[in-house]
């Protein structure tokens, strides 16, 4: 819903749609009920009008989703196991990036803040050889495992990294949607961070309005 522009607007429509159709479904039995249309000589039509609106019934049973409130959990129901298709993974294509520099000790501003940037890919555990290929790809970052859930991450904090190898990449190949706002968000502390901003009071403040601005705090997605 967020990684889309406008993706709430499609969500809600497409929700408020399904149930507007069934309210509709209901309306025209209960016309059926009230007019006796499941008598003779109509009693086949209205049999195979039962047998639709059952299979349209189980058409929708698999895809509920239920909340559950009181653990604020969204619990989705699948009633038949889904056999992901395993690919072959094949190094991306050989792409040119200057050579990074040694990352010095981490740095502080005046006041006492510590800026790091950071740069997170998450995905399944069972994904663990398409991550893999990300470090051999990038030549950089590191995996790290969740315990509490079967997922890992794709991370990348050294500076000179980021900046000279992710931020290049998603240049060349930008993001869509929401995302890509939060990129040129995040883009936008590196480059104050390439000048030593973020050692000022000033930078440093730039840098906390900024990223009260990314992801979730993003108004109108």
């Amino acid at each position: 819903m967020r990684d889309v522009n406008n993706g709430w607007l499609i969500r809600y429509i497409h929700s408020n749609t399904a149930s507007a159709f069934f309210f509709i479904v209901y309306l025209h039995i209960g016309r059926g009920l009230y007019y006796g249309s499941y008598q003779n000589p109509r009693t086949l039509v209205w049999s195979i009008g039962v047998v639709i609106f059952i299979l349209m019934m189980a058409t929708w049973w698999p895809n509920w989703t239920l909340v559950n409130i009181n653990k604020g959990e969204i619990i989705c129901l699948s009633l038949l196991p889904f056999v992901r298709a395993r690919t072959a993974l094949r190094a991306p294509p050989e792409t040119e990036y200057p050579k990074a520099l040694p990352e010095g000790p981490s740095e502080n501003s005046n006041s006492g803040g510590r800026v790091q940037l950071k740069f997170q890919v998450t995905q399944h555990s069972r994904d663990l050889d398409l991550v893999k290929t990300l470090i051999k790809f990038f030549s950089c970052g590191k995996y790290n495992g969740r315990n509490t859930v079967q997922a890992g991450d794709f991370i990348v904090t050294k500076f000179s990294d980021i900046n000279e190898k992710i931020i290049p990449f998603f240049d060349m190949y930008p993001l869509q949607g929401v995302k890509s706002l939060d990129f040129k968000d995040w883009c936008k502390v590196a480059e104050l961070m390439s000048k030593k901003e973020h050692l000022t009071d000033k930078g440093l403040e730039q840098i906390r309005e900024i990223k009260k601005g990314m992801n979730r705090g993003r108004n109108g997605y």
